[in-house]
């Protein structure tokens, strides 16, 4: 436990096991990204629950050693485009993720991305620079239509457009290092295909139920978590309540690397207005993917429901609980009467984006990833007037993410507001909120942060929204304790 709050991802719920599995020994946690699936948007919010030393930064196969793929690797968090032998073979124990979209949209997504050069960031122009096969596809596709990108007579046009998503979730023959597999995967020196020169009718299938049901089973048994990201919001729910979070209730700040042309902007929502000609031709080369995409909503719906049964009967005996507790506060151990929480470690702060290290080492989180963002304080309140709050901000984005924030505590506003300087751009906000008569026997206190996010100077599609700097949150009761 660290700060009151178990390490991602100690506990596991499946829908077979809806109550959920405490891990001793917290696993290491694997995003298996399928390109263009808002798998840059779900990394994001996975990278809040870590500290930045606990994130590795590769993001496929050749970055990797060894020792990051073992029985215990040297980081928390393992997620980018792995190659799909590596993900079967590799990381024993971990917790593995994965997000799936439907087949057209993700197609004209990611066209849209890789023909684009202003689109990649600096790190992913590196590594297309770095691999002659990859820098010439791209050289070739650059500006092409849509139609003109699925007229070309290519073998890695053909991998990307012909049933992708299950050609990648063909885990069991992957762990068979003897059997090769159908896929042109280029980043991770899997290029088969291409050197025997197949044909793309032999390579790229356009049905297999052999591929269809393996990737199914992989889906239910592969992966503690498989999101769908046209449920995009959805599936975070189902998230947070595999992994016993806090709902994640705001996703405006989330979505990252969006395709401008789709509408409506919403993460998630909407379809690309395409010629009936160019859909039905998307269609036909992706009928697994579409099948593979269908279980895969009709999986997580089905968790969701079973979730919510269980996750009901529980919380009826929770407050059960609670109630019993309230009654016997004074006969059990007393919480601390003020409570610090620095904005590090792999602690689960919700609204805030990963946490950093300012020149000192001192760490701070930006807030700005959802609306609202979040700190949970363990502080015994019993016989007090008010609680004390004390927020230190090392930055704001903008002027105005200091002066129109609003804190409160136990959703009770702060008064007798007092901003001070501090060391650089640092600003000490502190106040205080007043507690009722007699006051709830409440111990784990909740500050909430909210006010205007402003977009982070950055490279195009890659701006984060941030508000201000938060190095850490003090709690601290007024008074005696008269119970």
């Amino acid at each position: 436990m660290i700060g009151g709050h178990e390490q991602f991802p100690a506990l596991v719920r499946t829908a077979r096991e809806p109550r959920g599995a405490h891990r001793e020994h917290v696993p290491a946690c694997v995003f298996y990204h399928l390109p263009k699936t808002a798998g840059t948007t779900f990394r994001r919010l996975l990278e809040t629950l870590y500290a930045p030393e606990r994130v590795c930064g590769a993001e496929i196969d050749r970055e990797l050693t060894e020792a990051d793929t073992g029985a215990r690797p040297r980081f928390g968090l393992y997620a980018g485009h792995f190659g799909t032998r590596t993900l079967a073979t590799g990381w024993p124990g971990a917790i593995k993720l994965v997000f799936l979209r439907d087949p057209v949209e993700r197609i004209v997504s990611e066209h849209a991305n890789i023909s684009d050069w202003d689109r990649y960031p600096e790190n992913w122009r590196r590594r297309v620079e770095a691999e002659p096969t990859l820098s010439d596809f791209v050289a070739r596709i650059r500006g092409t239509t849509l139609e003109q990108y699925l007229a070309l007579d290519d073998p890695l046009v053909s991998d990307r457009t012909t049933n992708r998503q299950t050609r990648h979730l063909l885990l069991d023959r992957a762990s068979d290092e003897t059997t090769a597999l159908p896929t042109l995967d280029v980043w991770n020196h899997s290029r088969v295909l291409v050197e025997h020169g197949a044909d793309d009718a032999a390579a790229f299938p356009l049905w297999d139920e052999g591929m269809v049901v393996e990737a199914q089973k992989a889906i239910r048994e592969r992966f503690a978590f498989v999101g769908v990201q046209e449920l995009f919001e959805l599936s975070l729910g189902v998230m947070a309540a595999t992994f016993g979070m806090r709902p994640i209730t705001d996703t405006s700040a989330y979505s990252a690397n969006r395709n401008p042309l789709i509408e409506p902007e919403a993460a998630g929502a909407g379809r690309y207005d395409l010629p009936a000609e160019v859909r039905e031709e998307l269609e036909r080369r992706n009928r697994m993917d579409l099948a593979v995409w269908r279980s895969a909503r009709e999986a997580m719906l089905d968790t969701l429901e079973r979730f919510g049964a269980e996750l009901a009967e529980a919380d009826a005996a929770m407050r059960t609980q609670e109630r019993a507790i309230s009654r016997l506060s004074g006969e059990i151990g007393s919480a601390p009467r003020s409570t610090t929480v620095l904005l590090d470690t792999n602690d689960h702060f919700p609204g805030f984006h990963r946490a950093e290290m300012d020149g000192d080492g001192r760490p701070f989180r930006w807030t700005g990833y959802e609306q609202t963002a979040v700190v949970e304080a363990e502080v015994d309140a019993m016989g007090a007037s008010s609680l004390h709050v004390e927020v230190e901000l090392f930055n704001a984005i903008h002027p105005r993410a200091i002066e129109e924030m609003k804190i409160t505590v136990d959703n009770r506003p702060l008064e007798g507001i007092r901003v001070e300087r501090t060391a650089g751009e640092g600003r000490r906000i502190a106040g205080r909120v007043r507690l009722g008569s007699p006051p709830a026997p409440r111990r784990v206190h909740t500050v909430k942060l909210a006010g205007p996010h402003f977009d982070e100077p950055a490279l195009p599609h890659q701006a984060r929204r941030l508000g201000v700097a938060v190095h850490r949150v003090r709690l601290s009761a007024d008074g005696e304790r008269t119970v």
